[in-house]
Order: C-alpha cells, then structure tokens, then sequence
C-alpha cells in the first residue's frame, strides 16, 4: 500500500506524485521487457550459424533472427526511458510543491573567491 497520502498533505503534490509512479511503473515494464528480450535473443545472435539435430531433425539456428530480437528489445527500453525521466520530473515536482518551492526558472548570480582572485558566476 503507498503512504504517499500520508507524506504528501497538498493534493496537486499527492497528483505530480501519483503521475510518478504511474510513468515509472510503466517505463519499468517496457525496461523489463526490452531486457529480457535482449538476453534472450543475444545468445543465438552471438552463437552463429549452427545445425541442430533434434528428433532426427536437422535445424538451422540462424544468428539474424537473435539480432532481430536484440534490436526489438533495445527498441523497448529506449521507449522505456522518456518514462523513467518523467517519472523522475514528476517525483522532484512533488517535492518541490509539498515543501513550498517555486518551480519557476529563477536564475542567480553569485560572486565567488578563486585561487587568484574573484569570480562571478551566473547559475540556473
């Protein structure tokens, strides 16, 4: 069960946090799946080609077909991660509304010492 609804008092956090979970709940499921259908196709992609013989059979293994795998599981994960990056937006917008923060872009400039001398540096 979440405890969110118990760390999260405002409601639009508890909604960004929500939203949070469900992204990384489904970046996590292409990224399972992807993986797992690049372990299972790079085994026969890096075996080469191969004669089996099964029940007096003769099969080919064909080395394409692991890569055609490989490349189908690599496309899920890279689905996958725009999830995984709104997932992370989504949890810092929270926060950022629970504790108060301003979410706008609020650029500073700071004077600093360097070994020389000073600096002033511009920081966003």
């Amino acid at each position: 069960m979440c405890k969110s609804n118990d760390v999260f008092s405002n409601p639009e956090a508890q909604k960004a946090f929500k939203k949070a979970r469900t992204n990384n709940t489904v970046g996590q499921i292409f990224a399972i799946s992807g993986g797992s259908l690049i372990g299972i196709g790079i085994i026969p992609a890096l075996s080469g080609k191969k004669q089996e013989v099964r029940n007096g059979v003769v099969y080919e293994n064909q080395p394409s077909r692991g890569w055609t795998v490989v490349g189908m599981g690599a496309g899920l994960v890279g689905i996958g991660i725009p999830f995984a990056i709104a997932a992370n937006k989504n949890a810092q917008k929270a926060l950022e509304i629970e504790n108060g923060g301003s979410t706008a872009f609020q650029p500073y400039f700071r004077l600093e010492t360097a070994s020389n001398g000073m600096a002033l540096s511009y920081n966003f």
